[in-house]
């Protein structure tokens, strides 16, 4: 037989030590959960610009097995991809940009020539839009970029990715001072 006492305590609910606790540790897994959450859509952004990546590769060496050459825009560089939205200092379809100041700044587009070029061995072209980034942040000159790029004089493809990662695809050079991995992929195959 229970006391009266013991009935009495039966009643009310838990401490406020206990509440503290239980708040507490929702909230370490809450923040658990959204550390892991960034770390996770990071991921899967660079594996998306990786796969892009790699499709433009077999797309521009397929061109070159076809037309015994790669694309030819006459040594300058070019942006793989037209989704590229304008934003910010962005024109439409810009995906990287240099110079001393914003008001000056040079951009690197998607050229037109290379989409025809491309067009001859491919229906459908990958996206390799990416999250705008500071790859160059000296006093003299800044540069930005927001995906992949084609550079006809050096044949190779550069993208950037956030933080010291390895390259999906091509060589992996991590600048310290920027805080982000350049990746290159050579087309001289």
């Amino acid at each position: 037989m229970q006391s009266i006492s013991n009935i009495k305590r039966l009643k009310y609910g838990f401490t406020i030590v206990e509440l503290l606790i239980v708040v507490v540790v929702i909230a370490i897994l809450a923040s658990i959960t959204v550390v892991s959450y960034n770390g996770i859509t990071e991921r899967a952004k660079t594996a998306r610009l990786g796969s892009a990546v790699r499709d433009y590769t077999n797309i521009l060496l397929m061109y070159k097995q076809t037309y015994g050459d790669l694309p030819n825009i006459y040594g300058e560089t070019a942006c793989l991809g037209p989704n590229f939205p304008a934003a910010s200092f962005y024109a439409q379809s810009d995906c990287r940009m240099y110079g001393p100041t914003p008001t000056s700044y040079t951009t690197v587009g998607f050229y037109d020539m290379l989409l025809l070029e491309l067009k001859k061995v491919t229906n459908s072209l990958p996206d390799t839009s990416y999250s705008t980034m500071r790859v160059e942040p000296s006093a003299v000159r800044a540069e930005y970029s927001r995906g992949a790029v084609y550079q006809d004089d050096s044949e190779e493809i550069v993208y950037y990715l956030k933080g010291n990662v390895r390259c999906p695809i091509g060589t992996t050079s991590y600048v310290a001072y920027t805080g982000v991995t350049m990746c290159n992929v050579n087309l001289q195959q």
